[in-house]
């Protein structure tokens, strides 16, 4: 595994600005070889939509799901790393493809960064399925490429995991993967963790986009440093 490291006592500054500027930062690589390939796999299943915490779901007259739901904050999660990529001068350079699983697994294909029409459209319009279940072929076809990185989030266990998980297993191998578990240990996470992956365990549901944002840039500049070992 190409394992992303990040200091879980490190206090990262979360913003996710209205407006960006990109620039180009200095590292003692240049950022030529960098993934080029964002693969975000998300938890689009009813219990999604219950609140991050204690506070309840917050206001949903803009938001349908709720400003404070799980859901909101997978949100600001993928946001968050977008923007994050583009601080680092590599936004532009980057193809994304969101892929979201509950009754059904429904990917919107790799998308530049002039087109990501299809990516905002499928994010902010979910079909809360009543089940959470993992397409292993449509995310074979859409995760195929050997060196991406994919980011996973969910907040239970996945119902057909015995019958996904060998495939499960050899798809990540040759990628720069991350698991954000929202609540307790599931034998998913378990299972991802005897295999050498790397975990994150979020209690509380808002501080996910700050969590996925730390360790995104962590691991862009460790990759630019060579420090990073595939």
């Amino acid at each position: 595994f190409g394992r992303i490291l990040f200091d879980e006592h490190g206090e990262a500054c979360f913003a996710v600005p209205r407006q960006y500027v990109e620039h180009q930062v200095r590292y003692k690589k240049s950022m030529t070889s960098y993934p080029e390939l964002n693969i975000a796999l998300l938890d689009t299943s009813i219990s999604m939509t219950e609140p991050a915490n204690e506070q309840g779901v917050g206001n949903t007259s803009i938001i349908p799901w709720g400003d404070n739901s799980r859901y909101h904050y997978g949100v600001l999660s993928y946001y968050g790393v977008e923007k994050a990529l583009h601080r680092m001068g590599v936004g532009t350079r980057t193809r994304y493809n969101l892929i979201t699983f509950s009754s059904q697994t429904e990917a919107t294909g790799e998308k530049s960064h002039e087109d990501r029409g299809q990516i905002k459209r499928r994010i902010l319009q979910p079909t809360f399925g009543r089940s959470t279940s993992i397409d292993i072929d449509v995310l074979s076809k859409q995760a195929r490429e050997p060196g991406s990185i994919l980011m996973t989030i969910s907040d239970g266990e996945i119902q057909n995991w015995d019958e996904v998980k060998d495939r499960f297993r050899s798809l990540i191998a040759d990628k720069f993967y991350v698991h954000f578990q929202i609540g307790g240990a599931t034998t998913v996470t378990e299972d991802i963790e005897r295999w050498g992956g790397t975990v994150v365990t979020i209690n509380n549901a808002a501080e996910l986009p700050k969590r996925a944002i730390d360790i995104t840039k962590r691991f862009y500049q460790s990759y630019a440093a060579g420090e990073v070992v595939r």
